[in-house]
């Protein structure tokens, strides 16, 4: 995933799976996470965690 490159991180594994539906109807699961990716808004820091889904044919 070039996100996770970017980062220069591996993910960690969910505890157990992850799952979220699209309003296609599309149900995408992962077990996999980034904690704590630090976000920049204005000239606040936060750390917030990132759920990796796998989305095919995304522009």
């Amino acid at each position: 995933m070039t996100y996770m490159r970017r980062l220069g991180r591996l993910p960690d594994q969910l505890p157990e799976v992850f799952s979220i539906a699209l309003p296609s109807g599309e149900i995408l699961y992962s077990d996999q996470w980034l904690k704590r990716v630090p976000l920049q808004i204005d000239d606040r820091e936060l750390f917030v965690d990132h759920v990796l889904l796998e989305m095919q044919e995304y522009e």
